[in-house]
């Protein structure tokens, strides 16, 4: 006859381990302060343009030649959904804020760009396919002449990138309460709105355009509060 198994307790230790303390903060961003226009050129309309044979001595495979309006047409992004949509890769935000907190660090602020990679997110919009809608005024056409290497040598070329005067974008972002805390997220964003920006010609690179500052009037702010920045 078996013998009847005894109960035996089970005794759950403390956990050691911190529950996830992940807020959301909703910031309206864009040239509101009579910051530069916004210059976009998609990833798709620069593989298009690299190995064009009509530069001497470029050998690469040749491209199809475009007028100006196919390569401005080319320059945009639209949302997946709706190719009557502008938007732009939510990604390229969290990497000017990631290159900001990179600077700021030289400057003695205690913030790496690892540790916003890991610890803040900029989402995308629903259905948006890696895309925030992009909101403003309708692009116009705009040419500029750039330099290509080509050769041993930079060689001239016009270029030819849709243009947004007026423009704004609302980010959705995620973050660790527990390594930012709200005013730390908006004011990350604000200087990499400053110092970095988003496109061509942007500050990153030593320009003015696609710079921008927040809708403070905009903000919205999770009501659960976080430890640093919030002292």
């Amino acid at each position: 006859m078996a013998r009847p198994k005894k109960n035996v307790e089970i005794t759950e230790k403390p956990a050691r381990i911190p529950e996830v303390n992940k807020a959301w903060l909703m910031l309206k961003i864009g040239n509101f302060k009579g910051e530069d226009s916004l210059i976009v050129n998609s990833i798709r309309n620069k593989e298009l343009n690299w190995g064009d044979k009509s530069l001497p001595g470029n050998r690469t495979k040749a491209k199809e030649i475009k007028s100006p309006e196919e390569e401005y047409e080319n320059s945009l992004y639209r949302m997946p959904n709706n190719p009557g949509v502008y938007g732009l890769p939510a990604s390229g935000f969290k990497k000017a804020m990631a290159t900001a907190a990179n600077i700021l660090r030289t400057q003695g602020v205690n913030i790496s760009a690892a540790e916003v990679k890991r610890t803040l997110t900029v989402a995308e919009d629903p259905d948006g396919g890696g895309y925030v809608q992009l909101h403003g005024d309708p692009p116009n056409m705009r040419e500029d002449i750039v330099s290509i290497p080509s050769k041993g040598k930079k060689v001239p070329v016009k270029r030819y990138r849709a243009e947004f005067k007026k423009w704004y974008v609302m980010l959705r972002i995620a973050y660790d309460a527990d390594s930012f805390g709200v005013q730390d997220v908006i004011n990350l964003c604000a200087r990499a709105g400053t110092s970095i920006g988003w496109g061509e010609l942007r500050p990153e690179k030593g320009y003015s355009h696609g710079m921008w500052s927040i809708d403070t009037n905009a903000v919205s702010v999770p009501k659960k509060g976080s430890k640093r920045g919030s002292k």
